[in-house]
């Protein structure tokens, strides 16, 4: 009898770690993101040190796919740090007039990894795309507009489109950044 306790136990023991072991070995499903808008800022770079600038948008526009807009306004700045491997990491806090009055603060921290095409076209100071680096950033929002209260309640991400650096062809730098709302 015992014998067969404990292989009843052993059995439903190793029935329940196969069940364990398969659930966690799956693949979850990924969150969907759904197209929020674009922000657009032009650019002043101020080198703080070799691997550290100050980046103040000078001003910008928000705009929303429900037509939305808002006009970005003082304070607004990205810390950009370049680290040891060669990625950008950002740190941003901006504010923008949205057109109902409001003020909308975005914070967001971000890293970009330029592949070599992205590299060369920054030196020469083409036009960086998203086909040219890994570049996400994770916005948050906070207002009290009764218009965009829905932006306090979700999460974000954040991908260039766009970037124009500093460049000897007299082009004014400037990010677009498309913004998406993860959705569980």
């Amino acid at each position: 009898m015992k014998i067969l306790i404990k292989l009843f136990l052993t059995i439903t023991f190793m029935a329940m770690l196969k069940l364990s072991l398969a659930d966690n070995h799956k693949s979850p499903k990924a969150p969907t993101l759904e197209f929020v808008g674009t922000m657009k800022a032009y650019l002043e770079f101020a080198p703080i040190s070799k691997d550290k600038s100050l980046v103040t948008v000078t001003r910008g526009e928000i705009k929303t796919v429900d037509g939305g807009t808002g006009e970005i306004v003082a304070p607004c700045a990205d810390w950009l740090y370049v680290n040891p491997t060669g990625v950008f990491e950002q740190m941003v806090l901006c504010t923008a007039k949205m057109d109902d009055g409001s003020l909308m603060v975005a914070k967001y921290e971000g890293k970009v990894k330029l592949n070599e095409k992205g590299q060369e076209k920054m030196a020469s100071g083409q036009i960086i795309n998203n086909n040219d680096a890994i570049w996400i950033t994770t916005p948050q929002f906070q207002t009290t507009s009764e218009k965009y209260s829905w932006m306090n309640d979700y999460m974000f991400v954040g991908r260039v489109m766009e970037l124009q650096m500093p460049n000897e062809n007299g082009k004014e730098p400037y990010v677009k950044y498309a913004w998406f709302k993860v959705i569980n």
